[in-house]
């Protein structure tokens, strides 16, 4: 390093002594100082004709010790939500709800699994109310006595997983028909409902000027020996029918 530095020195002397010829010492110290101004007090031409800056070398040093950085970016996704149906363990838990006609009712339900054997696991279960249960896949059938002739309504293909709660809400499809007495206001009076085309009459008792609940479809009713066929329930509907002879 040192001979390279005393060789730089006689070459850019050898230069400057050619460029300058027989230049006096006054011209020399001149153009030397004109050419050096605006440089560094420890700036030297031979590190610069060599290619050598400390101070980059101590840069470069400095980065390959480090390594590259990497700046650090902070990405706030926001809270979290927990999983509500998450419970953990090893059951599962099925918590239904019934509907008719826009209000909820009580019903019960029976759990078979849905398949070939259809083996029955629980029976005569409360709705509204959650109910631990093996996971696997089910057939659910639910029954209630809050609408006439205690109509069913079968779910099939449930499944229940492990760990997790099942929140299903169950709408039957009824509407809601009262038969009323011609004239003015309504008098009570027994009578018999059933479906249209079926044998026999709904078990229960019913009565005119009385709301009642059915299952969406086509009826017939008696009111002693007055028969009143073609009454039509709407699943969501409200309606009221009058009594005539016919």
């Amino acid at each position: 390093m040192k001979k390279a530095k005393i060789i730089a020195s006689l070459l850019l002397g050898a230069i400057w002594l050619a460029g300058c010829g027989g230049a006096d010492v006054s011209k020399e110290t001149s153009l030397k100082d004109r050419s050096l101004s605006g440089t560094p007090d420890d700036y030297d031409p031979v590190d610069a004709i060599l290619g050598n800056n400390p101070d980059l070398d101590m840069a470069a040093a400095e980065a390959e010790e480090n390594g590259p950085q990497e700046q650090e970016q902070m990405v706030d996704n926001g809270p979290v939500e927990a999983d509500k149906d998450y419970i953990g363990g090893t059951m599962a838990v099925f918590f239904p709800t019934v509907l008719a006609n826009g209000e909820e009712i009580r019903a019960t339900y029976k759990v078979v699994t849905a398949d070939a054997n259809a083996n029955v696991v629980m029976d005569n279960v409360k709705s509204g109310v959650e109910t631990e249960i093996s996971p696997g896949t089910y057939d659910v059938t639910f029954t209630t006595n809050k609408i006439a002739g205690d109509p069913e309504l079968t779910l099939r293909g449930i499944e229940l997983q492990q760990g997790r709660r099942l929140t299903r809400q169950v709408k039957f499809p009824v509407g809601e028909i009262t038969l009323a007495t011609p004239g003015g206001g309504c008098k009570r009076s027994a009578i018999k409902i059933r479906q249209k085309g079926a044998t026999d009459w709904m078990k229960g008792k019913f009565t005119t000027c009385a709301p009642i609940k059915l299952m969406a479809g086509e009826y017939e009713a008696k009111q002693g020996s007055i028969e009143i066929s073609g009454i039509q329930v709407y699943d969501g509907g409200t309606r009221t029918v009058t009594v005539r002879k016919q």
